[in-house]
This record gives C-alpha cells, structure tokens and sequence, in this order.
C-alpha cells in the first residue's frame, strides 16, 4: 500500500499536483481519491494551506515526548504523582484483581533470563 501511495503521489507530483511525492501521506482518503481521478486540485480549497497545516501539525507531533502508557483508545494517560505513603507505584495492566506471594527485585534477576 506504500508503495502505491508513494507512486500516485509521484504522479500527482509530476503533474505539479503536489510539490512531493510524499505530500500524499498528508492527505486524507477522500482527498486523494479526488486527485486521482482528475479532480483539479482547486476542487480542494486552499490545498497548499492545508498541506502546510498538515506538515506542522506533524512536526509538532514528533516533537513531543512518547507518552509512557496510552489507553486502547489512543489517549495518552498522564502519569500519576507518587503517593506521599511511601507505596509501591506502578502501572495496572490488568482489569481484573489477583493476590498472592510477592516477591520484590531491586534489581534485575539473572536466572529470570536464561
């Protein structure tokens, strides 16, 4: 799929459409279709703004810091202050509860790797 979308781009390129090739992953499906099947790139209003806008938009995106936990929907959870108890702090991976022995690494534990 890259690959043909990097050679529709390519085309649409060479036909002054788009100034790269790659400008084709910063347009939305609908858009794309319309460019390749002849629509004029007028039938997009303001094309080039909207590309400018797409490609700071993900300048701005690689910018920032991967989050360390996202939801299964996509939104970054912020990370939890630590409690002033002095607990233990992690992050659940589960739903459901468990109990049972515990033993605690304070470092990593060699034979676990073997």
């Amino acid at each position: 799929m890259r690959l043909a979308a990097l050679e529709l781009g390519s085309r649409l390129s060479d036909a002054g459409v788009l100034d790269e090739a790659e400008d084709v992953f910063f347009l939305h499906l609908d858009e794309l279709t319309a460019l390749a099947l002849g629509s004029e790139p007028a039938a997009i209003p303001d094309l080039e703004a909207l590309m400018a806008f797409r490609r700071e938009e993900m300048a701005d995106f690689l910018a920032r810091p991967a989050p360390d936990v996202v939801r299964s929907d996509g939104v970054p959870v912020d990370e939890a202050p630590a409690p002033e108890s002095g607990g233990m702090v992690g992050t659940g991976v589960s739903s459901g509860a468990a109990s049972g022995p515990v033993k605690i690494l304070l470092e990593p534990d060699p034979m676990a790797m073997k």
